[in-house]
């Protein structure tokens, strides 16, 4: 089967547009890596806070 210009192109843009996914696909995850580590780092400073503050009054 042979592929005529048109056929090449859209193949390629197609090739490259499944680069471009990937390479979102990656860089979300590292964002949802990322923000879940400061989501569990901040619940655990706000926790260790609310006790700290009680034992500093006192």
């Amino acid at each position: 089967m042979e592929l005529g210009i048109s056929g090449i192109l859209v193949n390629f843009k197609f090739e490259s547009n499944v680069r471009v996914v990937f390479q979102i696909e990656r860089r979300l995850e590292n964002v949802r890596l990322v923000s879940h580590n400061v989501h569990k780092k901040m619940v655990m400073c706000l926790q260790g806070n609310v006790g700290s503050d009680v034992e500093k009054r006192h």
